[in-house]
This record gives C-alpha cells, sequence and structure tokens, in this order.
C-alpha cells in the first residue's frame, strides 16, 4: 500500500519508475539497474513507513560460528500522520540529491547535523580520506552513488559497500557512532571509479528523532481501514485490481476521511 511493491526488497522486471524514484531518493539501493531494490535499514525511513521491529543477523551469542536471527523493536509514528500545519511545497518541488534533506522533508523534521564542510584527501594511489565534525553520540551515515569498497570510520570496524552504476547502486548505511570529540574521520578503499553525492555523511542524532516520532505518533491516525471498491454495474475486471484507503479521525482532531478516487472502468478499441 506504502510503495506499490512487497516490502522494501523485492524484484520485478515491472518495477514502476517512481517507485525506484522514490526509494533511492530515501537512500534505498538496488541491483539490475532498478529491477531488485535493497531494503534499506535506517531509523528515520524506519518512522516514514511505520515498521517498528527489525529482524537482523547478529554474531551467536552461545560462541557458534554462524549468526542467529534476533529482532529489535523500537517506538514509530502510526502508518497515517496528520499535520495539519504542514505547508506543502509547490508543485514543481522534487527531491534533492541529497538522501538525509529528503529523509527530513518527508518525516517533517531536522533530525541530521546539518552539512558541515567535509574535506577529502588523497594519498597518491591508495584510499581517500573524508573528515568532518558531527554532534557527539550522534550515527554516522555513508551515502554512496557507486562506491564499491569498504569505509572505516576512525579506525573502526570496516563497512563494506558494492556500487557499480548504472547496474547496482549501494543502500544508505551506518558507518559508526560518533565520539566524544566530535571528529569524523572515513577512509574509503576502493576499486574502479570512486563517486559520492555532494552530501555524502549525514548524523543522525536520536533525540531529535526521538522527538519527531513522538510528535507524528501524538498527532496520528487512531485507525487505518483499507477496503474494496465497489465496481460499475457489467463490469469485469482484468489483471489489475482498485484499492482505496481512508482513515477516521486523528490524535490531533480535525481530520475527515479521505477515499481514493475512483477510476473509470476500462473502454474497447
Amino acid at each position: 500500500m506504502v510503495v506499490g511493491g512487497q516490502s522494501g526488497g523485492y524484484y520485478s522486471s515491472l518495477t514502476a519508475q517512481v517507485t525506484q524514484d522514490t526509494l533511492t531518493s530515501l537512500g534505498y539501493g538496488y541491483f539490475a539497474k532498478g529491477r531488485r531494490l535493497v531494503s534499506l535499514d535506517n531509523p528515520v525511513t524506519d518512522a516514514l513507513f511505520s515498521v517498528g521491529t527489525r529482524i537482523r543477523l547478529v554474531q551467536d551469542p552461545a560462541g557458534g560460528p554462524g549468526k542467529v536471527p534476533r529482532n529489535a523493536t523500537t517506538a514509530v509514528p502510526p502508518l497515517v500522520t496528520v499535520r495539519p500545519r504542514l505547508r506543502l511545497p509547490d508543485g514543481t518541488a522534487r527531491f534533492g540529491t541529497s538522501v538525509f534533506a529528503n529523509q527530513e522533508m518527508l518525516l517533517g523534521a531536522r533530525v541530521y547535523d546539518p552539512p558541515a564542510p567535509i574535506t577529502w584527501t588523497r594519498g597518491g594511489r591508495g584510499p581517500v580520506t573524508l573528515t568532518t565534525t558531527c554532534t557527539p553520540g550522534s550515527r554516522a551515515y555513508l551515502s554512496a552513488l557507486t562506491f564499491n569498497g569498504s569505509a572505516t570510520m576512525n579506525g573502526g570496524r570496516p563497512v563494506a559497500f558494492a556500487g557499480k552504476l548504472p547496474a547496482v547502486r549501494p543502500p544508505l548505511r551506518s558507518i559508526g557512532v560518533v565520539p566524544a570529540s566530535g571528529k569524523v574521520r572515513v577512509e574509503l578503499r576502493h576499486t574502479g571509479w570512486l563517486g559520492l553525492p555532494e552530501q555524502p555523511i549525514g548524523c543522525l542524532v536520536p533525540g531529535r528523532l526521538e522527538r519527531a516520532v513522538q510528535q507524528l505518533s501524538a498527532t496520528g491516525a487512531t485507525q487505518v481501514q483499507v477496503a474494496g471498491t465497489p465496481s460499475p454495474p457489467g463490469y469485469r475486471p482484468a489483471a489489475t485490481a482498485r484499492r482505496s484507503s481512508r482513515f477516521r479521525g486523528s490524535r490531533a482532531g480535525g481530520a475527515r476521511p479521505v477515499t481514493a478516487p475512483r477510476a473509470p472502468p476500462p473502454t474497447s478499441a
């Protein structure tokens, strides 16, 4: 219902362009030139799509050689939220080049640190180093367009990226927690062409996201219903189906049920 697909990661040769454009603008990745979308593990997009529970593979706590699934639950707003004071941009507005700004635009709150100057350093043919500053305790994320290699923040654990445009784009990934000094130093070891967006690093401040989630939860819909739309008399459905959705009320009050407009029945040539 949210993205017209089968969750955040699925394969289809008929993936809608608007689905791919929307998800990649938020930091999702893809294979096969966009036909195989790659799910994104990010708390901001989880809040946007009301994903409250995630199952991740972690090292076996019993000391086994493999990994075991572990679920983690976080507070997220309801799937339908109401923002009566929101002023939508005009019809010419589009997603920008920063996945962090795009996420904030849909969330309606500033949760990442404002873009700070980033210094690029390359030592001969060696790795590229990015340095910047962020709020201590925030979590740093790296956005890569066509980066194939690993990113290591402040000498920590390397994080792998596999990008090769136009076929493969890696998703936004967490690279570490910002230390008390606020200094971020990211070493990029790569093969092939290194392609990064204008704002490759974003630092998410947990407290800001928590406040945004609380606000959206307080004004969210209290009930969501999804129901079928009756067909005109004599109409026989083909390979497609129409759905309508509506919500009743909100904790903010003043919300009215909204029903998707009916599409006219198909006509034969």
